[in-house]
C-alpha cells in the first residue's frame, strides 16, 4: 500500500453574509433566533400508548387556523456541507419527487449554534450568522460574555400543513409522513448535487436516512402568526441518549462470539435492516432492491443447507451455484426441499 502523506491544515473561517436571501415566510428556523434545552426533547412512544392527563398536551397553547390546519416546519442539519449556488449562503429551491409532488426546500450554510448554561440548565441557541449581534444584545437569551458560536453543516427546512383538533393530534397523526417526505426531498436535492459536483468538491453522503439525523427541529404555528411551539424530536431515544445501554448475560457472550468470528453474522438480517432504513428514508427503489437481494440470499442459504445435509460437497455446490438462477431456486429446488408441513396453503398449487 502506498504511503499517505499527512499535513497540518488550517481551516478558513466560516463565511457569513450580511443580507439574507431567505425570509421568515420561507423558513422560521433559518431566519430567526431560537433556543432549545439540551436535555429535554420530544420522542416517540410505543404504538398504542395512551398518555395520562398529568402529562399535558404538546403545544396546547396553539389553536388551529380557521381551516382546521396547523403549519409545521421540520429542520435538520445534514452531515454534509453542500455547495452554494452563485455564492449564496442561504437559498430556497423548488423540488419535485415522484409520488409526492413539489415542495419548497430551504438551505442555509451560515447557521451557527452556541451552547451555554442558564440557571443550571444547559441550552443552546440556533441562529443565522448575520444575527449574532442581535443575539448578543437580546436579554431574554442570557448569552454569557465571550460565548463562541460554532458553525453548523448545511441545515435544511421544509413546511407542511397538518390537520388536527389540537396541535398534539396534528403532530402525532402527521409527523411520520412529514419526516419521510422531508427525507425524500433531501435525497432528491443530494442526488442533484452529486450529479453536478466534481472532484474539487468535498465528498457527499450517498443518501440520507432517518438515522442520518439524530434530531429534527420542529416549529409549529397555528392561528396566531407570532406564536410558535418549538422543540427537537428524536426518532429514537437511543440516538440522543447520554448514557449507553449495557449488554447483560447471554448478550455479552453473543457479542463476543460475533466479534471473535466463532459465530457467523446473519447477512440476511443485516440486509433487511438496510432495506428498512432505505424505505423509511423514502428510498423505495433501493429498499425494494435490498429486499429482493435479502430474499435471494435467504433462499440460497436454505437450499445450500439442505444440499450439504444430503451429502453434496461445498465444492460441488459452489460450482453448481454459478449456473443456478433465482427462478430455478424458487420454482424447483424450494418446492422440492420444503417439508410437507410447510407446503402451500389450500387453493394454491406447486408448479408443474
Amino acid at each position: 500500500m502506498a504511503k499517505s502523506p499527512i499535513l497540518f491544515i488550517e481551516l478558513a473561517n466560516a463565511e457569513a453574509q450580511s443580507k439574507p436571501n431567505l425570509n421568515n415566510a420561507q423558513s422560521w428556523l433559518l431566519t430567526s433566533l431560537s433556543s432549545y434545552p439540551d436535555r429535554v426533547i420530544l420522542g416517540f412512544g410505543a404504538p398504542g400508548l395512551k398518555k395520562g392527563p398529568s402529562l399535558g398536551r404538546i403545544f396546547d397553547f396553539l389553536k388551529p387556523k380557521s381551516d382546521g390546519f396547523f403549519e409545521i416546519e421540520i429542520g435538520a442539519t445534514a452531515p454534509d456541507l453542500l455547495p452554494n449556488p452563485a455564492d449564496q449562503l442561504d437559498y430556497s429551491v423548488e423540488l419535485t419527487v415522484e409520488d409526492i409532488g413539489s415542495k419548497l426546500l430551504c438551505i442555509s450554510n451560515q447557521m451557527r449554534s452556541i451552547h451555554y448554561e442558564v440557571d443550571g440548565q444547559q441550552i443552546h441557541v440556533v441562529f443565522p450568522a448575520y444575527k449574532l449581534e442581535k443575539l448578543q444584545k437580546a436579554t431574554e437569551f442570557k448569552l454569557p460574555a465571550g460565548a463562541s458560536p460554532q458553525p453548523l453543516r448545511s441545515t435544511a427546512t421544509m413546511r407542511f400543513a397538518v390537520a388536527g383538533v389540537d396541535a398534539e393530534e396534528a403532530l402525532e397523526e402527521n409527523i411520520e409522513r412529514c419526516i419521510k417526505e422531508f427525507t425524500a426531498f433531501l435525497n432528491r436535492f443530494l442526488a442533484a448535487n452529486q450529479m453536478v459536483a466534481g472532484k474539487s468538491y468535498a465528498q457527499f453522503s450517498t443518501s440520507y436516512e432517518r438515522n442520518s439525523f439524530p434530531l429534527f427541529y420542529i416549529l409549529m404555528q397555528g392561528a396566531e402568526a407570532n406564536v410558535f411551539g418549538h422543540g427537537r424530536l428524536a426518532t429514537h431515544a437511543g440516538h440522543v441518549a447520554l448514557n449507553p445501554p449495557s449488554y447483560k448475560g447471554d448478550e455479552v457472550l453473543s457479542l463476543q462470539s460475533y466479534l471473535s468470528g466463532t459465530a457467523r453474522l446473519n447477512t440476511v438480517r443485516l440486509m433487511l435492516i438496510s432495506a428498512k432504513s432505505s424505505v423509511e428514508s423514502g428510498q423505495l427503489q433501493t429498499g425494494l432492491l435490498q429486499l429482493v437481494i435479502a430474499a435471494e440470499m435467504a433462499t440460497s442459504q436454505y437450499i445450500k443447507a439442505h444440499f450439504i445435509a444430503a451429502g453434496v460437497s461445498n465444492t460441488k455446490w459452489e460450482e453448481s451455484k454459478k449456473e443456478l438462477r433465482y427462478s430455478d431456486m424458487v420454482n424447483l429446488h424450494l418446492w422440492t426441499l420444503t417439508p410437507k408441513k410447510y407446503e402451500a396453503r389450500p387453493g394454491s398449487s406447486r408448479p408443474t
